[in-house]
């Protein structure tokens, strides 16, 4: 994952994973997203819905409130992503990159 936008996803998943069960967060950014307050700190993951709206997710690291969170800053911990699903992440600026893959199912 470099710094910008990257379309990734489950195409060779098989099942469907909630955003915690794809190891996206890891705590360490040399090895998955950096986490924030907000959807400007923190690198952010886009879903495109089937009405073709966006909705965009990011790992909060605010102190009692750590955990996926989507814009409206709504908890995302139950959002599905369906096996064989594209999304974006967008990797914020002077972070690196970092190399992800899809979980072993």
């Amino acid at each position: 994952v470099f710094e910008g936008y990257n379309l990734v996803g489950t195409i060779k998943g098989a099942a469907d994973l909630k955003l915690s069960e794809l190891n996206l967060h890891t705590g360490d950014p040399a090895t998955g997203l950096v986490a924030g307050n907000n959807l400007n700190d923190a690198d952010n993951l886009i879903l495109i819905n089937p009405d073709s709206t966006t909705t965009t997710c990011f790992y909060s690291d605010y102190p009692g409130f750590e955990g996926w969170f989507d814009a409206s800053f709504s908890s995302a911990e139950i959002v599905i992503i369906a096996s064989g699903t594209p999304f974006f992440i967008h990797r914020k600026a002077s972070r690196g990159l970092f190399h992800w893959s899809i979980p072993e199912e």
